[in-house]
């Protein structure tokens, strides 16, 4: 690690002169970054992310074995995924002009780089698109924390709850109060439409049917236990009407043979998702999600920014302990209406 850091320090005194100096330091620190999770590192700092690994491939393997065989066929397609579905994060939407839209109406920058950008601008779009900003509907947002989602909301619907750990000690908006979250707000809002509350998404206080949709934002993959993630699920199965809709973005890995199940954090992969769709009752998804189609993780793993030392970054995937590649995905269920389950 000594010699590529010597090697990084000359190339970055000879990048202003030499171009090929300039496209190999931006290889090294690729490679740096898909090994270690960042451009710069040490041994120590690479001994403590392979003890990381090594504990997270024993929570693996103790998930694994109660994860049944044969989920794999039958849950995934073959259509383009488009807009409007089910899918790996694109970043060319950005470019439309409904995400453009959605970005500026939540007082996000659509030309940011940021994932999130993505994830809440798709999510509004798709409840633009289907009807929900309307006064009559409800919605429900799980993890919301101080984002601008909740807040646009409440002026087109007629109940917006907002749910988050505000009281845990772990998460950015801990210690806050409901109404320090209402002093957060970066765009106009209806106050008597818009509620925030401490509630633990895996044991939501709120009655059956409720809700005609739910939205999360990042948010439930942070749970220590595979029963606590299918709960979350559940849970928003439960308060959603019949016929309601969920929009969850969440974390996909792309390394089918390198699978991350950390402490506290339960990413979705080929063998995950199946199970998951099998294991919900009354919770489906629109429509099939395919992530090993080329066009998507194409898309995915081609998105290159430069940061300011002129090293290519990937807003879109989070490397996470030695190999293993997180990126966002959306999903979108339906809870069937009664008809449609008899």
């Amino acid at each position: 690690m000594g010699i590529i850091y010597g090697l990084q320090k000359h190339l970055f005194e000879l990048r202003s002169n030499s171009p090929l100096a300039d496209r190999i330091l931006s290889r090294i620190a690729d490679i740096c970054t898909d090994l270690f999770g960042e451009a710069e590192t040490d041994l120590v700092t690479l001994h403590h992310k392979l003890e990381q690994r090594t504990q997270q491939l024993r929570v693996q393997d103790e998930l694994l074995k109660a994860v049944p065989d044969g989920f794999q066929s039958g849950v995934f397609t073959d259509e383009q995924p488009t807009l409007e579905s089910s899918r790996l994060i694109d970043w060319k939407e950005m470019d439309t002009e409904p995400m453009i839209q959605a970005a500026q109406d939540l007082g996000l920058d659509p030309k940011d780089t940021n994932r999130r950008i993505w994830e809440k601008s798709a999510v509004l779009h798709l409840l633009r698109l289907g009807g929900f900003l309307d006064p009559k509907k409800r919605g429900l947002g799980i993890g919301v924390g101080t984002e601008s989602l909740p807040f646009y909301l409440s002026r087109y619907c007629d109940k917006i709850i907002g749910i988050d750990k505000y009281e845990s000690e772990i998460w950015q908006s801990a210690g806050m109060s409901p109404e320090e979250v209402y002093e957060s707000a970066s765009i106009p809002f209806e106050r008597e439409r818009l509620l925030f509350r401490d509630c633990d998404m895996r044991s939501l206080e709120f009655q059956d049917n409720e809700f005609d949709f739910v939205w999360s934002i990042s948010s439930i993959e942070h749970v220590s236990a595979i029963d606590e993630y299918l709960r979350v699920y559940e849970e928003i199965s439960r308060v959603l009407k019949p016929g309601g809709k969920a929009f969850i973005t969440t974390e996909w890995n792309l390394v089918a043979n390198n699978p991350v199940y950390a402490p506290g954090l339960i990413a979705l992969d080929t063998v995950l998702y199946p199970w998951l769709v099998a294991q919900l009752r009354n919770l489906q998804p629109v429509d099939r999600l395919n992530p090993t189609q080329k066009r998507n993780l194409n898309h995915v793993m081609a998105t290159k920014f430069r940061d300011p030392l002129g090293r290519t970054i990937r807003p879109s995937v989070v490397n996470l302990s030695c190999g293993s590649f997180l990126t966002p995905v959306l999903l979108i269920f339906h809870k069937p209406l009664s008809s449609e389950t008899d």
